[in-house]
């Protein structure tokens, strides 16, 4: 029973590898436990190998036996949070205060899940709650700090973090929440300073890495690029194999258009990778993040194929080895073995299916970008697509996924559209709640110094036939449409350069009559909307979000609406999902968009 309650302390702590021992000396003398703590054994075990489903059934099972039993529901509501299944997250936290009134997380992870459906207000009512049981700690602050953040109210968020270094210096976390703060606000010695704060406080090697990684990351953004260069430096030689780190070199790199060093990066981290991989066990994620790393690298497929073989191989979760097939089969897709890629996935596979089924809602950089992509770079008789498509979309029924009965629904307009079955490809993206990508007009990129903050002349009026003086560039409006009919509003791809990059997206919405819909969001990365002129939404954060991660109820007027959406941009990947639906996440059929045109832009004046 010690060596479970260790590693639970050491894998909350980020400290996984210790865990794992600890885990598995727990298994050692499983015999010796409770029922119930050999349940709990079992589900760590399966959170770490990556099988939810048996997680949450393991789970659903100990509720059953001892529904008061509070730290398995906290742990099952922060599931259901990580899934974005927000109702399910706002009845177990509500839940836990019921049995227990005093639990002083569940207040602050309630906060959370009402900032991610936009209702602030009710968030810091109940940080508010969780400050009067907390007074003299800093996580309340901290917790304010970051939702206020969210919520794009920097200056506020300042405070909160600065009060919750008062009471804990040591507080690293809301030291590097600080320091993004000040990056935002174009103070870039105070940026520095809480960095070197967060520095000195962090608990171990691999926080230490993603600091640098930060660090390097705003020094780049203020135009230092050598002290970037050594900022990252320090976070590969602390951990070589920190995809954060890989990622952003090579992305600083290919800005600075030096392609040897990129291509010394990628090979000294598939040299790391391949050591590392056959002294030990991957857990889940980190075979994740590997496999996207090596598909988003531009390095031939015949050199990367051996390495994932090889890694593939090991001893690895067995969810895990479905994951390897397919991102394999994609590989010999890209190299053109088409032999070799018909034996893999994308196929009609139960087990396939299951697993997409059951993972958590990902962002366009997962699995989905790249069963796009075996889809394009198949030819036309490969594999049953359709089919595919079609149990994919009967899972995601009846499993209650909106989210991905629409990645599903993009992916058969994906397939439609490469038959150039146009009418049918239309039918998916309404029944998606989506515009079409043709209908959408996005300008940019503008710079992102401060960019959430700053207001650029689209916010003002949005004219199709007015350009902008960028630097040395000219910028204009342009069609969305990269080819792909894949959903997915891809600003990267149309407008360059994309790195520390503010662009904007519009399209109109005709509705036949008054009606209250939902505006579902996942952007990449902050973003603010507008609707009729109206800021309707703002979200200030980093990295990617997965479709349908902001929920806003708007009412639509009968005729023709304006939607102007704005995403800014550091680095990676750049752009979001869009989706109108029903309460339920339909669209509907009687909804249309258009592109911008000048008449509407009287009309609204007139109004």
């Amino acid at each position: 029973a010690a060596h479970l309650r260790l590693a639970q302390i050491k894998l909350e702590f980020g400290k996984t590898e210790e865990g794992i021992v600890s885990l598995r000396k727990a298994r050692k003398y499983a015999d010796k436990l409770s029922e119930a703590d050999r349940q709990h054994l079992s589900m760590i075990e399966s959170g770490l190998a990556g099988d939810v489903e048996q997680e949450f059934a393991i789970m659903q099972e100990l509720l059953r036996l001892a529904p008061h039993d509070i730290d398995t529901r906290m742990r099952y509501a922060n599931m259901c949070f990580g899934f974005q299944d927000y109702e399910q997250a706002l009845k177990e936290y509500s839940t836990v205060l019921e049995i227990d009134p005093t639990r002083k997380l569940a207040y602050n992870q309630l906060a959370y899940v009402y900032a991610r459906i936009g209702d602030f207000n009710t968030a810091l009512k109940r940080i508010e709650k969780y400050q009067e049981l907390a007074p003299n700690e800093p996580n309340p602050y901290d917790s304010k700090g970051e939702i206020l953040m969210m919520a794009g109210r920097l200056e506020e968020a300042e405070v909160a973090l600065k009060t919750a270094l008062d009471i804990w210096p040591e507080f690293y976390h809301s030291a590097i929440r600080l320091s993004n703060v000040y990056g935002e606000l174009g103070d870039l010695r105070q940026a520095l300073d809480y960095s070197d704060k967060a520095m000195a406080s962090a608990p171990g090697d691999r926080v230490k890495a993603d600091l640098y990684t930060g660090r390097a990351l705003l020094l780049w953004r203020f135009g230092k690029s050598d002290e970037a260069k050594k900022a990252l430096q320090e976070a590969l030689s602390i951990s070589p194999t920190l995809v954060g780190a890989v990622r952003m070199g090579a992305e600083m790199l290919n800005a600075m258009g030096d392609s040897t060093a990129i291509a010394q990066l990628y090979q000294s981290y598939f040299d790391h990778y391949k050591k590392a991989s056959a002294k030990r066990q991957w857990e889940f994620p980190e075979i994740v993040n590997f496999l996207v790393l090596i598909m988003d690298a531009e390095v031939p497929p015949a050199r990367v194929i051996p390495l994932v073989e090889a890694i593939a191989g090991g001893e690895s979760p067995s969810i895990a080895q479905q994951l390897f097939e397919f991102f394999l089969g994609v590989l010999y897709l890209r190299a053109g073995d088409f032999d070799r890629a018909q034996e893999i996935q994308l196929e009609p596979d139960r087990d396939f299916i299951e697993f997409l089924t059951r993972a958590p809602k990902q962002s366009r950089r997962g699995v989905w970008k790249y069963v796009g992509e075996a889809i394009d770079l198949g030819p036309a008789g490969y594999g049953d697509h359709l089919d595919f498509c079609d149990q994919l979309i009967d899972a995601a029924g009846k499993a209650d996924r909106k989210d991905l009965e629409a990645i599903s629904r993009f992916l058969r307009a994906q397939f439609y559209g490469k038959l150039g079955r146009s009418e049918e490809l239309a039918a998916e993206y309404r029944r998606a709640g989506s515009a079409l990508e043709e209908a959408w007009r996005v300008i940019g990129p503008f710079e992102n110094r401060s960019g959430f903050l700053r207001s650029f002349p689209p916010e003002a009026t949005v004219n199709l036939d007015t350009t902008y003086q960028v630097g040395d560039r000219t910028v204009g409006w342009v069609s969305a449409d990269d080819g792909l009919s894949d959903g997915y509003i891809d600003l990267g791809a149309v407008l360059k350069p994309s790195t520390w990059a503010v662009g904007y997206g519009a399209v109109y919405i005709n509705s036949p009559e008054n009606r209250v819909v939902q505006l579902r969001l996942g952007s990449d990365e902050a973003c603010k909307l507008w609707l009729n002129d109206e800021l309707v939404w703002q979200a200030f954060r980093r990295g990617e979000a997965p479709l349908d991660t902001d929920i806003i109820k708007v009412l639509l007027r009968a005729g023709d609406n304006k939607l102007l959406v704005k995403v800014t941009n550091s680095i990676g990947d750049w752009g979001f999902y869009l989706r109108v639906t029903d309460d339920n996440g339909d669209g509907f059929e009687d909804i249309r968009f258009h592109p911008p045109n000048e008449e509407f832009e009287r009309e609204v004046v007139m109004r």
